[in-house]
């Protein structure tokens, strides 16, 4: 959903980075309008500080301009895989 709309306002080059992704996703737990607004305030910080790419350092700033929850500093791609092997036994 995210690439669809960027794609519809004409952007053509990637302007977030995917722990800005994460960050994103994480914070918003998901729902379309709290993604929506820290995304718009992440775009404008990253505008007012003259970059054309938003990393995670900025959706986090935008993410305290917005009084939100930040996520914590662990992302899930260096999580180990929180699956559980329980009740799991080897067939023999």
């Amino acid at each position: 959903m995210l690439d669809h709309g960027l794609q519809a306002a004409g952007v053509t080059d990637a302007v977030l980075s995917d722990p800005a992704r994460e960050v994103l996703w994480r914070v918003s737990q998901g729902l379309p309008r709290t993604a929506s607004r820290l995304l718009r305030a992440s775009l404008m910080l990253a505008h007012e500080r003259d970059q054309r790419f938003v990393d995670e350092h900025v959706v986090l700033a935008a993410c305290d301009d917005l009084m939100l929850e930040r996520p914590s500093l662990e992302l899930a791609s260096s999580r180990p895989n929180s699956r559980s092997k329980r009740g799991t036994k080897p067939r023999g």
